[in-house]
């Protein structure tokens, strides 16, 4: 199932995001009005929704290739 693209109700807690070159960047940990929080190898991070591309229940795809993720990371 698919979802459309910028909807953080339909993210579900422990999805996997993925960077739009297909890198794992972590999962999903929680999700807050229009942020959901990502539990990172290195750390945990806020990231907006409007990074979404297109997701399923179980994985979120961004629109960020991993080189740029870091400028966009929220600590919220």
């Amino acid at each position: 199932m698919t979802y459309e693209a910028g909807v953080t109700s339909e993210i579900t807690p422990g999805a996997e995001v993925y960077t739009r070159n297909g890198e794992l960047i972590g999962t999903v940990k929680e999700v807050s009005g229009t942020k959901f929080l990502i539990n990172a190898k290195s750390d945990k991070f806020w990231l907006g929704q409007d990074f979404v591309g297109d997701m399923t229940q179980s994985r979120i795809n961004i629109i960020l290739p991993a080189d740029r993720v870091d400028e966009f990371k929220e600590k919220k």
